[in-house]
């Protein structure tokens, strides 16, 4: 008890002497200001409002690990659709080649396209499918007529040696026959 009895002793001493104040309405004015500005920093900012959670450790841990998961998600998916784009690209040359060999056996419009996947371009145009049949039925048309013309043209120059060996041939036999 002789704990208690020292306090309050101290206490009453305390409250017999008093400060003497000389500014009393600015001490007034601090106080009052301090506890404003206080009140006006119990509103979160937004800096607190967005990152408050990391101040808190097991939502920090929580986050940092479903972070890292989503990470191996994304690499993961990654490397398998590497993996099956380069067994689509082996796919394309696989069938490509096998059409190569079969090539007695296709027509000019696969014939043209697999020429044309082969080329190895690295531009592409997309069209549609009958514009593609109209282009190959033009191309057609046109190595046709350029085969035709090439025939038509070597069977003119045959015929013209033709004619003109044996004209030769005639003339010198009448050339010998006049000689006779």
């Amino acid at each position: 008890m002789t704990g208690n009895k020292e306090y309050d002793k101290v206490v009453e001493l305390l409250k017999k002497k008093q400060t003497i104040l000389h500014n009393k309405e600015q001490l007034l004015e601090n106080v009052l200001s301090q506890t404003t500005t206080k009140d006006s920093g119990n509103h979160p900012g937004v800096y607190a409002y967005l990152f408050g959670w990391t101040s808190i450790g097991w939502i920090r841990n929580s986050m940092s690990t479903a972070a890292v998961f989503f990470l191996g998600v994304f690499i993961i998916q990654q490397v398998i659709l590497n993996k099956r784009f380069n067994q689509l690209e082996q796919q394309i040359v696989r069938s490509i080649n096998g059409l190569e060999q079969l090539d007695s056996k296709i027509g000019i419009k696969e014939k043209l396209l697999i020429n044309l996947l082969t080329n190895g371009s690295n531009d592409s145009i997309t069209i549609s499918i009958t514009d593609m049949n109209t282009f190959l039925e033009a191309y057609i048309e046109l190595q046709e007529s350029q085969e035709e013309t090439s025939r038509s043209s070597f069977i003119r120059s045959y015929k013209k040696r033709f004619l003109e060996k044996r004209m030769e041939g005639e003339y010198r036999n009448e050339s010998f026959k006049q000689n006779l």
